[in-house]
């Protein structure tokens, strides 16, 4: 399943016009003049110029070609889709002034895949954790893994590589319902994140990811997590359980959740906090908020609060490094957590430049 948009660029009378649609990079070309037609195609629908049945055809699989015809000078077209290859070729025919064949070009000759990848169309199909057209780099999120069309109903470690990360790291994925990058994961009973300091909070530090198939305690580290944000929109959804018995779920969804560099002490932003219907909880954390940490304490807090995290005024907020973490919850209000989980999602597709 391909979910991102990818730049179509389309070749009209000698012209590149770039056009955003929902399939992947893909070239037409246009007949310079009139072509023969074969009548209505199988699927024909009313457009409002070239360009939108052009993207019609992008939308769908099948279609090889569209024949896009006036219709009176009322400021609409007939695009008439077709899935014949055979009409990727320009007929004249001084008859069909008022038409035009616009057809995908054969890009698949002399595609070369790397990292295992085989060709599909005029692109790669990509083993994970590869990506891109040629299969030559590493995911930049988990959601891109999904993009490409692998759909695994599991949490399994695999490596990205943001865009600004000078290497690859592992972190855990999940690639349903649009797929899911997970920074921070955390089982509370039998770990001590409290005594962390800076430099562990900025590299990352807990399970090994390079050699567990499934940690339950890690942080990547504010370095790449910032990394990871800076490349796209993203959604942090903070997923908690508590209660003796685990019962007790809540989520905070935090949307256009970004984190700055270090220079910035690591500070946290986002536009919409919402509570989720199900499972509500309330916001624990402060737009503007810096990171303190033992090592770089600006404002106190990591040593007034006895963690590391994100305070706001007053060292108010809650840490998601606290022993035990805690985070306010409508029904029960603070409560001691038994589980913290960040998920990452990716709110708006990645520019395909490969």
């Amino acid at each position: 399943m391909f979910a991102a948009v990818f730049i179509l660029s389309i070749t009209v009378a000698f012209h590149t016009v770039p056009v955003y649609g929902t399939v992947r990079h893909q070239h037409y070309a246009t007949c310079p003049t009139a072509v023969t037609t074969i009548g209505q195609g199988p699927d024909t629908v009313i457009g409002r110029s070239l360009l939108d049945c052009v993207s019609r055809c992008s939308d769908s699989e099948d279609c090889r070609s569209v024949t896009v015809c006036s219709e009176g000078g009322a400021g609409q077209v007939m695009c008439s889709l077709r899935n014949e290859t055979t009409l990727g070729q320009c007929v004249q025919d001084s008859s069909s002034t008022s038409c035009r064949l616009v057809y995908k070009k054969d890009e698949s000759a002399g595609l070369t895949c790397e990292n295992g990848g085989t060709p599909n169309g005029t692109r790669c199909h990509c083993p994970l954790p590869f990506a891109g057209r040629y299969c030559q780099r590493y995911m930049r999120d988990c959601t891109e893994g999904y993009e490409q069309g692998h759909e695994l109903n599991e949490h399994a470690v695999h490596l990205i590589q943001p865009l600004t990360s000078p290497s690859p790291f592992p972190v855990k994925c999940y690639f349903m319902y649009g797929g899911a990058t997970y920074p921070l994961w955390r089982f509370v009973s039998g770990t001590s994140w409290s005594s962390a300091t800076w430099t562990q909070v900025k590299d990352g530090f807990g399970d090994d990811l390079n050699v567990d198939p499934d940690p339950n305690n890690y942080f990547i580290g504010l370095d790449k997590l910032h990394q990871l944000l800076s490349q796209a929109s993203y959604t942090n959804s903070i997923r908690c359980r508590y209660g003796s018995a685990w019962e007790g779920r809540a989520v905070a969804r935090y949307h256009n959740f970004t984190l700055g560099p270090e220079a910035s002490g690591y500070q946290l932003s986002y536009n919409v906090f919402l509570s989720d219907s199900t499972d509500p909880a309330e916001d624990g954390l402060q737009s503007g908020s810096r990171f303190a940490a033992p090592g770089n304490d600006g404002n106190g807090c990591a040593g007034s609060r006895g963690a590391p995290g994100w305070y706001g005024p007053a060292c108010s907020g809650h840490s998601m490094f606290a022993d035990p973490p805690t985070w306010p919850v409508p029904v029960d209000g603070p409560v001691d957590l038994k589980q913290q989980i960040v998920a990452l999602t990716r709110a708006n597709p990645f520019i395909d430049d490969d």
